[in-house]
């Protein structure tokens, strides 16, 4: 009865075999599940494979002279887990440790200078070239002499006021020659500041100018992409900038950028020495120095995490506020005087100074000074004869009033003088095209004042080329006397402009060509 039911059992299994396995109509099926399970089962192999022999060439490489005890130990740290690191025996720390102090103690010296020697090359390649370190700039009260030698005696090819910077190409003794914009020569060098000295001492000298990169570039009242609009720059436009705070910014950071750099050259030293004088100490200081490592790196990584953490927060909730603090804002000023804020990005900075001055240069200034004094003292001069002669003509119309209407003719006399002959009047000046104008808003903008600050008087006032005539200058037009008051951009070379009190009495008058005599 068993052997029967063993039977009727074996024979199931094989009708179900035939059935579900290996019925061509599930054939394929089963196949691609089982590669599946082969292919699986083949990676888990794989695995376990290189995570044995990854394990045992990090042991290897503990073994080994060249590498320091912690390498040995833990590698690299992104790579190797805790787990990893307490499968290191107490003898391999051992032997890392010793061979690693055996080698520092013979060759304590030798190491030493090479990391302090690094570490200073290092620092003077970090320091970039200074503004002045190819430039000197002038430390005077007054002026600074350039002389065409190095010499007190030498020509004066020119001068350097305070602030004034130049190229400095050599020195001679106690001359440095120099070469700023078309003056080269020599200047005593004690007058004279270069280097780190030159830079501080140039702050309150340089001059700041921004230059537009682009069109619409926005003048704002405050710091703040919500302020008002001052004005808009085109590009190309310039502005004065006041400060730049990417300039302390960077000063900020060089100065920290040396006080570390400083830190840790002596550091340096300090671990090189401690480590040639160092032996090795027990195994279970070692321990104890690894595990403080750890815990530290665990706790350095939670607070960078946690800090990170606070910002993210930080800038969800003040995005607004943020977006603002990434615009480096520059104080500026326009033209007219109005100051305000623009975005550092979109201007260019170009630092301005004064450079020298040449010797022809300061000549013709000093000619023209004079000659705007003396014309000032000619313009005061005829000023106070004009005022006389309009007392004495004042009094002449008052006793020739009632003579005058019988003996009227259709020439315009002018309102308050009397006519003055040609014969009574100086030397003719020429022959001028003369016409009229009055106070409107077509003939002059509707100014109420002259160019020459005067109130415009129908038969006085006159508007001539001053290069030709100037304010103060007096004319005899048609027997009237007339006095240059104003001036005009259409009345340019032989050319005068006679005022009147209407527009209609301009149109009048027209336009003539007439001899024109001195007073």
């Amino acid at each position: 009865m068993r052997h029967n039911r063993r039977a009727v059992m074996t024979e199931r299994y094989k009708l179900y075999m035939r059935k579900n396995i290996f019925n061509g109509r599930y054939f394929v099926r089963n196949v691609q599940i089982a590669l599946c399970a082969i292919i699986l089962i083949g990676l888990v192999i794989g695995g376990i494979v290189l995570a044995n022999s990854g394990t045992g060439s990090k042991k290897e490489l503990a073994k080994g002279n060249d590498v320091s005890a912690l390498d040995a130990l833990f590698g690299n740290s992104e790579e190797i887990t805790t787990e990893e690191v307490t499968e290191a025996t107490t003898e391999e720390v051992q032997v890392a440790m010793a061979t690693e102090a055996t080698e520092a103690t013979t060759t304590a010296e030798p190491t030493t200078e090479p990391i302090v020697a690094y570490t200073e090359q290092t620092t003077v390649e970090s320091q970039p070239a200074g503004e002045f370190d190819s430039k000197c700039i002038a430390n005077v009260e007054e002026t600074l002499n350039v002389r065409s030698t190095p010499s007190a005696e030498g020509e004066f090819v020119g001068s350097m006021n305070p602030g004034a910077i130049a190229i400095v190409e050599g020195t001679e003794g106690d001359w440095t020659k120099i070469k700023s914009g078309d003056v080269e020569g020599y200047v005593l060098s004690q007058y004279v500041l270069t280097g780190e000295s030159a830079e501080e001492f140039a702050k309150d000298y340089v001059t700041l100018q921004g230059k537009a990169l682009e069109d619409g570039v926005n003048v704002r009242t405050e710091q703040s992409t919500d302020a008002n609009i001052v004005t808009v720059l085109n590009k190309d436009d310039t502005i004065t900038v006041l400060s730049d705070p990417r300039e302390e910014q960077v000063d900020t950071e060089t100065a920290t950028t040396e006080e570390v750099t400083e830190a840790t050259t002596q550091e340096a030293s300090s671990e090189a020495v401690t480590e040639a004088d160092t032996q090795v100490s027990t195994d279970e200081t070692s321990n104890e120095d690894v595990t403080s490592e750890q815990d530290t790196e665990v706790t350095t990584q939670t607070s960078t995490e946690a800090a990170t953490t606070e910002e993210v927060t930080e800038a969800t909730t003040e995005n607004t506020d943020i977006q603002s603090s990434e615009i480096t804002w520059l104080p500026v000023m326009l033209a007219d005087g109005e100051t305000g804020y623009v975005s550092a990005d979109l201007v260019d900075i170009d630092r301005l100074y004064e450079i020298a001055v040449s010797a022809e240069e300061l000549q013709r200034r000093e000619e023209e000074k004079l000659a705007a004094e003396q014309a000032a003292a000619e313009a005061a001069a005829l000023a106070a004869q004009q005022a006389t002669q309009t007392s004495t003509q004042t009094t002449t119309t008052a006793s020739t009033t009632t003579s005058s209407s019988s003996s009227s003719n259709t020439a315009y006399q002018g309102a308050t003088t009397t006519p003055v002959t040609a014969t009574s009047s100086g030397e003719c000046i020429g022959t001028f095209t003369v016409t009229a104008y009055c106070g409107c808003e077509k003939c002059s903008g509707g100014n109420s004042k002259t160019a020459s600050g005067t109130t415009p008087t129908e038969g006085r006032t006159i508007a001539a080329d001053t290069s030709i005539l100037p304010f103060g200058s007096q004319v005899v037009i048609d027997g009237v006397v007339y006095t240059v008051e104003d001036r005009g951009s259409g009345v340019n070379g032989n050319h005068i402009d006679i005022f009147f009190s209407t527009h209609a009495k301009a149109l009048a008058y027209g336009s003539k060509t007439v001899k024109v005599y001195k007073y």
